[in-house]
């Protein structure tokens, strides 16, 4: 289902979607719900999403879609910019979000199974704009009943943040954030990129935060680059940079509700510039225990 727009042109050719914009009209916000399986949506350079506010609303919705794909979605503004529930394929090709309220985007499954969220090429810009302590650029699995089986963000930018820039709860069994640009990262709490972070739900999982380029400017506690909750890590090939006037720690384990389920943490052939300590123990002012086995790969 999509919804009815006067404003939006509409044209289909087999399982493909083009959206395009009527002369000079504009748009604010868009539903997608229950699309057959295999669907392409294509959003033309004329469509942008674009919220009168940062304070309400949600520029792009996605809900219980077995098997889809977005190229090129352009939002602003609104309190989160595309969020999806309940789709068991997703796919997001080159999506461009600035200004929202709090999350950039926001992924959970309370239903069925949900295979893999795969964003490639992203350009997030100046999250939490309204609430920054809820201004993640990727917040993945938020509250999902049913494990997401891999996350995938590979490439882009990501430039300003209320909070952390990824941010990858404990219901996703694996994730991969590769060769990712970080920039102006601002924390409350945490880290830049956060795994296994919640309540546990996927039981065993794994992570690899690899190739990326990040920058802290601020953080409320010690700044973190890589905090991990649960299951094995690899931490390898990334850049750290610190630009806090606080002592940094690249890569950390910290407990979730009151339970230290990291196995494993690998590290290696990281660059680290400013005030930075290669590892350590805690995620910024909530509790931890330091029970993770790190295995350091020349490093340290």
């Amino acid at each position: 289902m999509i919804q009815q727009y006067d404003e939006l042109k509409v044209t289909k050719r087999n399982q493909t979607i083009w959206f395009s914009l009527k002369d000079k009209k504009s748009i604010d916000s868009l539903t997608l719900e229950g699309l057959p399986s295999g669907t392409i949506v294509y959003f033309d350079e004329s469509v942008h999403l674009k919220m009168p506010t940062s304070k309400t609303g949600t520029c792009l919705r996605v809900h219980d879609c077995p098997d889809l794909t977005l190229i090129n979605p352009k939002m602003s503004k609104g309190l989160y910019g595309l969020y999806a529930t309940d789709c068991g394929i997703l796919r997001v090709a080159s999506p461009f979000i600035e200004d929202p309220g709090q999350e950039a985007f926001i992924i959970y499954n309370d239903s069925g199974s949900c295979e893999l969220v795969h964003v490639t090429n992203p350009h997030v810009l100046n999250t939490g704009c309204q609430n920054s302590q809820y201004g993640e650029a990727f917040y993945i699995s938020k509250d999902g009943k049913k494990p997401l089986k891999l996350f995938i963000l590979d490439g882009g930018i990501i430039d300003g943040t209320g909070n952390e820039a990824v941010d990858v709860k404990e219901s996703v069994v694996r994730s991969i954030v590769n060769n990712v640009t970080m920039k102006r990262v601002k924390l409350h709490f945490n880290a830049a990129v956060t795994i296994g972070s919640g309540g546990c739900k996927s039981g065993h999982s794994m992570h690899e935060v690899t190739n990326n380029h990040i920058e802290i400017i601020s953080s409320r506690y010690a700044p973190n680059f890589i905090a991990a909750g649960m299951g094995d890590a690899k931490v390898h090939n990334n850049t750290f940079v610190n630009l806090t006037d606080k002592k940094a720690t690249g890569v950390c384990d910290f407990t979730n509700r009151s339970r230290n389920l990291v196995d494993k943490i690998t590290i290696g052939s990281n660059l680290y510039i400013g005030d930075i300590r290669v590892k350590g123990s805690g995620n910024g002012g909530t509790g931890n225990k330091n029970a993770a086995i790190i295995d350091m790969l020349g490093e340290g």
